[in-house]
């Protein structure tokens, strides 16, 4: 699973489920 952390936000990366950053 991919994830990036920019805040408090979810980020949806393409071919991947969506994670909650922040």
């Amino acid at each position: 699973m991919a994830e990036e952390r920019k805040g408090s936000f979810w980020r949806v990366l393409p071919g991947t489920d969506p994670v909650e950053t922040g």
